[in-house]
């Protein structure tokens, strides 16, 4: 499942969209679900809000709809993509997932966006909180690993690995090297390696 699973022309049409839609996207716990209050004010001026209300909501919709699709099959499954932004949701779950062989953690979340929306230099000082919610989040992913790692030894065999959900056009979100190396720490060891590719 991507990002182009979700068909936002049917949940939010561009032409008269719902009051009750709209209601609840300009109210405060959609906002706190989507940390709206974290994005710098220029972002705003960048694109329209409706536009940036609407790629949100489908960034939500995305969440959900691979957490109910995966719940039901933890147990099971040896492959596994979470969403960023549900890392707590997938937390309570590590237990779970002791046939997981491989996860991929999907940046959805709107965490990296300095180069293209910060162009004077007091604006970078509101940088902090959204780094520091990265900074948090990345960790969450951490603990997710070490947890599975210390139920499940051995058990991560294909790795771990961070891929940009490709939600937020001119703004790729990355994850930082030190926490794929603090990731790679939990993970087995290679053995027989003959080549070194991407998937190793």
């Amino acid at each position: 499942m991507d990002k182009d699973s979700i068909d936002i022309d049917k949940y939010w049409p561009q032409e008269n969209p719902s009051p009750g839609l709209l209601e609840f996207v300009r109210g405060d716990e959609f906002a706190r679900q989507c940390g709206l209050d974290q994005l710098l004010p220029t972002y705003y001026g960048r694109y329209e809000k409706e536009q940036h209300l609407r790629q949100f909501y489908r960034v939500m919709l995305f969440r959900e709809a691979s957490w109910t699709l995966a719940e039901p099959l933890l147990e099971q499954l040896q492959s596994l993509t979470i969403p960023i932004s549900a890392i707590d949701q997938y937390l309570g779950v590590v237990s779970r997932l002791g046939q997981l062989e491989s996860i991929r953690f999907l940046l959805d979340a709107f965490f990296d966006y300095k180069a293209s929306y910060v162009w004077s230099a007091p604006l970078e000082e509101l940088m902090f909180p959204i780094d520091d919610l990265k900074n948090q989040t990345m960790h969450k992913a951490i603990q997710f690993v070490k947890e599975h790692a210390e139920l499940f030894p051995d058990q991560l065999v294909k790795g771990v690995s961070f891929a940009d959900g490709g939600f937020w056009e001119d703004a790729p979100q990355s994850c930082p090297g030190d926490i794929q190396l603090e990731v790679s720490r939990w993970l087995p060891p290679l053995g027989d390696v003959l080549t070194v590719t991407d998937e190793n």
